[in-house]
């Protein structure tokens, strides 16, 4: 456990290093400035096979902070993943990016088969893989996100499923979200889309003002292709910036989300190892619950990435409103119950 004002992580900053197969386990790291479960800034260098599960707390208004590292300029970072919170405590504030495996991925580098499932919070920037991606010719592809992805309030923030906000030459590519997303400005992949989002899908909800499954907001010159959402989960978010747009953010059905034609279109458009198909073959008619007030039930699992993490399942929340006996009614807004 670490408790200090200076910048923080397992080291600080590496310049031109190899960190490899490093698991931080229990604990949490609690600073004003920089951070990141591995290192603070990581410069020309490569971290590789790394897990964190310790939480991130920063409470000022500058730090960059990550999972993996806070800052990430001309790196890669591959098979690494963060189960922990990542979270700026300031509230109704701008605040610097937040990720959950980077806050801030600078010039030209790459962030592959990285995963994340804890709550993320921020705002000027905040995702499930990376809070920003800056100065272009970044990449972001294979990466996932399970965890709650939300601002903190501040009416300018872009809040993501995967990357708050990017620039107009950096790319995000066969990647998912089932997290939910709560902000102002919010999208299930991309809060704010200024490049690229090709072959992605959404399956969390999306709560927000300015607000899309896939992108919340697209800059004129970017390019959204051939993306997909649940629009079960999704209710009336849209595609990009609220509306579904023809070749760039398809709505499906839950089912249909898990039905193998999904995967199928998705390894079309690219490379057919990518994705592994989803399935309905688990699904449940039962309400599943632990206290006999909210439950689900499982529709079967969405489409996953081969090698990267776990499949994830499809599910429907359902709240019991009986009072002598049992009576399960299905919600379309599984953000709100959990909120309450």
């Amino acid at each position: 456990c670490m408790d200090v004002e200076g910048e923080k992580g397992l080291f600080a900053d590496i310049q031109s290093a190899e960190i490899k197969n490093l698991t931080l386990a229990d604990g949490y790291i609690k600073t004003s400035n920089y951070a990141g479960g591995i290192c603070t800034k990581a410069l020309n260098s490569r971290i590789f096979n790394c897990h964190n599960s310790c939480s991130i707390i920063t409470d000022g208004g500058m730090p960059y902070s990550g999972g993996m590292c806070g800052n990430s300029e001309n790196s890669v970072i591959e098979k690494c993943s963060n189960t922990a919170s990542v979270i700026n405590t300031r509230i109704n504030e701008w605040v610097y990016w937040v990720g959950g495996i980077v806050g801030s991925l600078d010039k030209g580098r790459v962030v592959r088969e990285c995963y994340n499932t804890g709550e993320i919070v921020g705002s000027y920037g905040c995702g499930g893989i990376a809070g920003m991606s800056q100065s272009g010719n970044n990449l972001i592809e294979r990466c996932y996100n399970t965890g709650l992805i939300r601002g903190n309030g501040y009416s300018n923030d872009f809040i993501g499923g995967i990357v708050g906000s990017m620039n107009n030459k950096d790319i995000v590519r066969n990647c998912y979200n089932t997290g939910n997303i709560m902000g102002v400005r919010v999208g299930g992949i991309v809060a704010h889309a200024s490049g690229t989002v090709e072959y992605c899908y959404n399956a969390g909800t999306i709560n927000g003002t300015t607000k899309g499954a896939i992108a919340g907001w697209k800059d004129d010159g970017s390019s959204v292709t051939r993306n997909y959402y649940d629009k079960t989960v999704c209710g009336d978010a849209g595609g990009v910036n609220g509306v579904e747009l023809s070749n760039q953010a398809y709505g499906h059905t839950t089912t249909e989300m898990c039905n193998s034609t999904l995967s199928t279109a998705l390894n079309s458009y690219y490379d057919a190892s990518i994705w592994q198909a989803g399935t309905t073959a688990n699904a449940s008619t039962e309400v599943i619950t632990d206290d006999n007030v909210f439950g689900y039930k499982i529709i079967g699992t969405y489409p996953s990435l081969k090698g990267v993490g776990e499949p994830q399942y499809a599910k429907t929340l359902w709240v019991n409103v009986g009072t002598e006996e049992n009576q399960w009614i299905s919600q379309k807004s599984p953000l709100d119950l959990e909120w309450h």
